[in-house]
């Protein structure tokens, strides 16, 4: 079997005061989830050394319980920036719910949003869509 590719590491010093110091130049997240989907943060490494940025998102429900999470790392190279599309979590039902997303930035303080999302399952929508139609033909008409 052939060799495809080939590469190699490479270590060098570093003179001076190490910094590992990055941003999150943006974040974007789905506000209307059908079904499996991503979400996206682009990470800025403003120091001189390479640091691993740890990310998490954490859905809520509307009373507020953490009801899943998904977390990863990711190598953050310096004076670069470093796209992230981890998966987001989808509940299985459809509603409304809330997503924490946390992004550690090497020694920097940790960047930390929170948005809500829509689920809306096709088949779960439209089994409401129908029993809603059936109950306003089903129930009898006021007369005036």
């Amino acid at each position: 079997m052939p060799v495809e590719s080939i590469g190699s590491l490479v270590y060098i010093a570093v003179s001076g005061e190490l910094t590992k110091y990055g941003e999150v130049l943006n974040l974007s997240s789905p506000a209307l989830v059908f079904n499996d989907t991503t979400w996206s943060a682009s990470v800025n490494n403003l120091g001189n050394v390479h640091f691993r940025s740890q990310f998490s998102a954490t859905v809520q429900n509307i009373l507020g319980e953490d009801i899943l999470e998904q977390d990863d790392t990711a190598l953050i190279l310096p004076n670069s920036v470093r796209l992230l599309q981890p998966a987001l979590p989808v509940p299985e039902l459809s509603g409304l719910y809330k997503v924490r997303y946390n992004i550690s930035l090497g020694d920097g303080q940790p960047y930390s949003t929170e948005r809500w999302f829509l689920v809306a399952h096709p088949v779960q929508v439209l089994l409401v869509i129908v029993i809603f139609w059936l109950l306003v033909l089903l129930l009898p008409k006021r007369k005036r």
